[in-house]
């Protein structure tokens, strides 16, 4: 089913260069940095000090009040599109990010595997997991039902490494003027990741050319990547996103 090379997570001097290189090769003049205190990788904004340092917690309070209750957990806008028939299949969730919709995902009984190919996200991604695969209650069901990869998830539809039945993308968004913050995370994802309209639409193409089912999570005033006619539209609460279902083709 799979047959994905893991990735060595790169070391903490190794990830600092890599991004220092990242932002050379983006020209991207950013005022987040990435340093080791006290042992420990911390990426942080200079410029921004409402914002605290990045951070992937499954056991967030707000993360776990939403799979408490079981009843209200499958009635969330993403598990309807991905549809409750599907839980012995694995989702591929080949734009990883922070794994939360993922994690929402596992905690609603369905298997997934999630790939991610930046190596900052992928460390602190890889880190959450190992914290909640210890966990005396639960770690072994997420252990069992949830596969993280840090790899190029293109490249691998493209080479064919992967033959997935479903596939879910949520990638980044275009950034628009609001008042308001963004939530702490979504800040720093935003600055340490590029967004790519283009490397989205080959992703969602080649996506529909394998899997008999892809989900794209979109902002609710993004145009249509493709000119394919989605199959059907989940709206989320108050029309912020949408969640577009294709079919093979």
């Amino acid at each position: 089913m799979i047959t994905i090379k893991k990735k060595k997570i790169k070391n903490k001097n190794n990830l600092i260069n890599w991004f220092k290189n990242w932002k050379i090769l983006n020209c991207i003049n950013s005022n987040i940095n990435l340093k080791i205190k006290n042992s420990k990788i911390v990426l942080e904004s200079k410029l921004n000090k409402k914002i605290e340092n990045f951070n992937i917690d499954f056991k967030s309070k707000k993360l776990n009040y939403r799979i408490k209750n079981k009843k209200n957990l499958y009635k969330e806008k993403l598990i309807q599109a991905i549809g409750l028939k599907n839980k012995k299949k694995y989702i591929f969730d080949l734009t990883a990010g922070c794994g939360t919709d993922s994690f929402l995902l596992v905690s609603s009984g369905f298997k997934v595997i999630m790939i991610e190919k930046n190596p900052i996200i992928s460390y602190f991604l890889s880190k959450a997991l190992k914290k909640i695969y210890k966990n005396k209650k639960y770690g072994s069901f997420y252990k069992k039902n949830l596969k993280f990869y840090c790899n190029n998830s293109l490249k691998l539809l493209k080479k064919k490494k992967i033959n997935p039945k479903i596939i879910y993308l949520d990638p980044m968004f275009k950034t628009y003027n609001h008042k308001s913050l963004p939530k702490k995370n979504i800040y720093f994802l935003r600055k340490i990741t590029k967004f790519d309209i283009f490397q989205t639409k080959k992703l969602l193409i080649e996506s529909i050319k394998i899997a008999k089912k892809v989900i794209i999570k979109r902002f609710f005033k993004d145009k249509k990547l493709l000119n394919i006619k989605p199959k059907n539209i989940i709206y989320s609460k108050k029309k912020k996103y949408r969640f577009e279902i294709y079919k093979k083709i």
